[in-house]
């Protein structure tokens, strides 16, 4: 996953795969969240403190790849990435938005040293 450690409140680090970059800034907004773990403003937040409790990933998250993420899943969990990375390949074209499928995708690409780079650009996809 991309890595984001916070250093302090307004503060956040993006690693990339070249460098560290550090940005200012004024708000987060988490998506699949559940309540119960509301930041207050100005509120700091150190690296590792907990800031939301992520809601379950659905029992269904895609309409047409559904088998195909599951394999990739297993595959990955079996350090087969570059099979891994290729179960999901049409189905990341077919469902761009698909966060579930980019998220599999990005995570296995990682792992191949020579599709770092390509990683990357689905990692930027999926969180802009």
């Amino acid at each position: 996953m991309l890595a984001i450690s916070f250093s302090g409140f307004g503060q956040i680090k993006l690693l990339t795969p070249d460098s560290p970059v550090e940005i200012k800034i004024t708000s987060l907004i988490f998506l699949h969240t559940q309540k119960g773990m509301p930041l207050q403003q100005g509120q700091t937040v150190n690296q590792g403190d907990p800031v939301a409790q992520f809601a379950p990933q659905p029992t269904k998250r895609s309409d047409k790849f559904e088998k195909q993420l599951r394999e990739s899943i297993q595959l990955y969990n079996k350090k087969s990435f570059a099979q891994a990375a290729e179960v999901l390949k049409k189905a990341v074209t077919q469902e761009p938005e698909n966060p579930f499928l980019l998220e599999a995708y990005a995570r296995a690409l990682y792992q191949i040293d020579e599709r770092k780079p390509d990683s990357y650009q689905v990692y930027k996809k999926l969180v802009s």
